[in-house]
């Protein structure tokens, strides 16, 4: 599509990655794959909502590692009992369910179970 001048339409950021933000890729993927298979790391009764990917150890804006990752259904990823979510801080979350850290070991542990 283009405008009245014949140049391309603007286009405000749909389906196009972040500004130097990395792709994940091949190896990384089958990881992500192999982890959306494995239940919510919480593992509570009050899980809700499918399984998502929430990259660990990324503060406010930092590069995020895609193999250091952990699974988690909607409401501990962005929900509002979630990690991310607006209505409780990161210490919060982590004080209630476990640190980053030990989350990830588990996950570790469960995908070696599973090999």
């Amino acid at each position: 599509m283009a405008n009245l001048t014949g140049q391309p339409v603007y286009q405000k950021r749909q389906n196009r990655p972040k500004r130097g933000a990395r792709q994940p890729n091949a190896e990384e993927k089958r990881h992500w794959h192999r982890l959306l298979k494995l239940p919510c790391v919480v593992g509570l009764t009050s899980c809700s909502g499918r399984i998502t990917i929430h990259h660990c150890g990324t503060s406010a804006g930092g590069r995020k590692d895609h193999m250091r990752v952990i699974p988690l259904c909607f409401g501990h990823h962005l929900g509002p009992e979630g990690i991310d979510g607006k209505r409780m801080s990161k210490r919060a979350w982590q004080e209630k369910y476990g640190t980053e850290t030990e989350l990830l070991e588990k996950v570790n542990l469960q995908l070696k179970a599973h090999q």
